[in-house]
């Protein structure tokens, strides 16, 4: 059979076949069909991505924040609550925040379930726990056999005990932690809205009043081998790219941010600035979008799977998953749902419709 997909941007995730032409008999092109059973199964795959948290200290940032919307009171006013946590996460020293990185690779299968994938994701961020952090680092320390099994059975008798392992961090690693990332600080929701799959990440506390919660967190492709951090590309450590436009003096006033000038060509002659321009070189700027989106680009797999996109408005905004929220919502994710089957050979029912998938038809229906 061929698959293909409609032109409409609203009915992107209908998928049409052209049935096979033995369907046909060879004499008077009759076409002579049986239905028993019908079934769509998740193709075979891999979904790969990287989830991003940054993890801060709430007292720090709220005092930061109250700072900077007082003193810049008229230029937060014309702010979005997203822009004023972007200027005060880029200006929250480094002490005071933790950026974890936390790679998922789920290989999917016809006999997984929307569940077991959800499962999956949980499990790669409760991995990501403090108690998993120190052992690591104990086990890279250059200690004697006798001290790191000391270090080891040290852990094990606090490993439940998240307050304990903070405060003896620096005993057991040579570092002090003052807070780690926790399986509760990320959230994850797999519902149906109208008639839609979605998928939520967010952060556990509920963002009341404008107070935010003391942690974010951002998706991004997987990396590989011919293509490293996207990341990077909007963000370096837990600040971002527009750092040099969200300064602050020590009184915690914006600092004015001009846009470098472009150099100005001397007035020599027309003839001779000509032949300049022409040596110029020349911006292409959909080369540049063009070569930005296909490094941060999802492969083909995910990108269905989460139904990522970049310019169908019914898809998953690629630009806006690279950004940290306190939520992430994935609507219109695949499922396992049943699916209705409309074929045009079923002239004799009500909108040409068979049936749905995962239905016997008993007896056989004949077409």
């Amino acid at each position: 059979t061929t698959k293909y997909y409609t032109d409409n941007d609203e009915h992107f995730n209908r998928i049409y076949f052209k049935y096979p032409a033995e369907w046909r008999t060879s004499n008077l092109g009759e076409k002579i069909i049986g239905v028993r059973h019908m079934s769509v199964k998740w193709r075979t795959g891999w979904i790969k991505f990287i989830i991003y948290v940054r993890k801060f200290d709430n007292d720090m940032y709220d005092t930061l924040r109250s700072v900077i919307t007082h003193v810049n009171e008229e230029i937060c006013e014309t702010l979005s609550e997203d822009e004023i946590h972007e200027i005060v996460m880029d200006n929250l020293p480094e002490k005071f925040v933790r950026l974890y990185e936390i790679p998922v690779n789920i290989r999917v299968t016809a006999n997984d379930n929307r569940i077991d994938i959800v499962n999956h994701i949980r499990k790669a961020i409760d991995d990501h726990n403090l108690y998993n952090h120190l052992k690591e680092k104990i086990m890279d320390r250059k200690i004697t056999p006798d001290e790191r099994t000391t270090l080891l059975k040290q852990l094990e008798d606090i490993k439940d005990d998240y307050e304990s392992m903070l405060s003896k961090s620096d005993e057991l690693i040579g570092e002090h932690i003052p807070f780690y990332l926790q399986s509760e600080d990320i959230i994850i929701e797999d519902e149906f809205e109208n008639n839609q799959h979605i998928l939520k990440l967010r952060t556990k506390d509920s963002d009341w009043f404008g107070v935010f919660r003391s942690s974010d967190l951002l998706i991004t492709r997987a990396d590989s081998e011919f293509h490293r951090s996207a990341y990077s590309t909007f963000y370096n450590g837990h600040r971002s790219h527009d750092y040099i436009k969200h300064r602050i003096n020590h009184e915690g006033r914006l600092i004015p941010y001009e846009e470098p000038s472009k150099p100005v060509k001397p007035d020599i002659g027309d003839e001779e600035e000509e032949e300049e321009d022409w040596n110029l070189p020349v911006v292409d700027e959909d080369a540049i979008k063009e070569q930005r989106y296909n490094n941060i680009k999802f492969d083909p797999y995910t990108a269905s799977f989460f139904n990522i996109g970049s310019d169908n408005p019914f898809k998953n905004n690629i630009y806006d998953l690279y950004h940290y929220r306190q939520e992430h919502i994935l609507k219109n994710i695949l499922t396992d749902l049943e699916c209705e089957v409309v074929a045009s050979f079923a002239t004799q029912s009500n909108h040409y419709l068979v049936g749905r998938t995962n239905e016997p038809f008993c007896p056989i229906k004949y077409y």
